[in-house]
């Protein structure tokens, strides 16, 4: 029996009963909201094929090696009964990837995408820790969680929603792409994020407000802020500068690296808190800034911070309770005419 070919997209909505014969997706789009049932014959894909599977049917059980597109849309998920190859994308509505043993591999290009109506994890099925998806897009508004540490090649596309972090480590060597209202990337204190060189060297990374516990920068261009950096853990600058702009800047640990690329300007406040005793502010101390907007100073360690340098401070200083700055000789704070002196 030589089987079917399909010559466009099909969708069943029922079951599929392969008598005899193999049915050819060919470079297709096939949706299956039903069961598949093969008797003497076989479902045969290729590398420019796409499978739909929707429904509320039992689980779909996959022997395919190679997709273009992979969607899953239904509430019993996948289970895979061979390796599968993914040429382009991974769409993922609803349901669990369940390997069962299996290996589940990215083409370099190929994007994986959260589109859910409720919460979202990631997990190892989807989304594996070798050979997986170079660029990830989140378009969920009630929020994607991260599940493990991973890295991402490519961009993350935050649409919609938040795509956070957790206790993982995520690793970033594209670019970030968030909105500017209702969603973006999302950390916490126990979150740590590592920015690594992209495709494309020569645009700097771009980040949105965020909490986090470590951070490190290695990528030439830099890092700019969108928003307000939390960070309660070690900020480590590898390569490029860590470009303030106008936001703000909390820093509970002394900057590890290359300590000269952190960039304050007259827009940006920097607020030096926490607890550590070897935070001090100089040309070859661990925080170096010649001039910042505004400057709070809340870390409470009893030796204080300690300014090594000439510091101009734009339009605000504060010094909070159970906090000291000492200003050590030779050194001197300019206080710019207008500057709120807060304590």
């Amino acid at each position: 029996v030589q089987g079917v070919n399909m010559m466009g997209n099909v969708a069943v909505h029922n079951l599929l009963h392969l008598v005899n014969g193999n049915f050819n997706i060919g470079p297709h789009d096939l949706t299956i909201n039903g069961a598949l049932q093969q008797d003497a014959g076989w479902l045969i894909s290729d590398p420019g094929s796409g499978l739909i599977i929707g429904g509320t049917a039992p689980a779909f059980h996959s022997e395919l090696t190679q997709l273009r597109k992979l969607e899953l849309n239904r509430p019993q998920g996948i289970q895979f009964h061979n390796n599968l190859q993914i040429f382009d994308c991974v769409n993922l509505i609803n349901g669990a990837f369940n390997l069962n043993g299996f290996a589940l591999s990215y083409e370099p290009g190929c994007t994986l995408r959260y589109l859910g109506l409720a919460p979202q994890t990631t997990s190892n099925g989807e989304f594996p820790a070798i050979s997986g998806p170079e660029n990830v897009e989140a378009m969920n508004f009630f929020g994607v969680s991260l599940h493990d540490s991973r890295t991402i090649e490519g961009n993350l596309s935050i649409i919609s929603g938040n795509f956070l972090i957790g206790t993982n480590t995520l690793t970033l060597s594209g670019n970030l792409f968030s909105p500017f209202f209702g969603g973006g990337l999302t950390g916490s204190t126990e979150s740590n994020l590592v920015i690594g060189e992209g495709s494309t060297p020569g645009d700097p990374f771009l980040l949105n407000s965020i909490v986090l516990n470590n951070l490190m920068l290695n990528r030439a261009a830099g890092l700019v802020l969108n928003g307000d950096l939390d960070t309660h853990g070690t900020v480590h600058l590898e390569n490029g500068t860590l470009d303030l702009r106008f936001n703000k800047f909390t820093i509970r640990n002394p900057l590890s690296g290359n300590q000269d690329n952190l960039h304050a300007t007259p827009e940006s406040t920097i607020e030096l808190s926490g607890s550590s005793p070897e935070m001090n502010v100089g040309p070859e101390d661990n925080i170096r800034i010649s001039i910042v907007g505004s400057l709070i100073i809340s870390n409470l360690h009893e030796d204080g911070i300690k300014l090594n340098a000439i510091l101009e401070i734009m339009n605000q200083f504060s010094v909070r309770s159970n906090s000291i700055f000492v200003v050590s000789p030779g050194r001197h704070l300019t206080v710019h005419d207008g500057v709120l002196i807060t304590p």
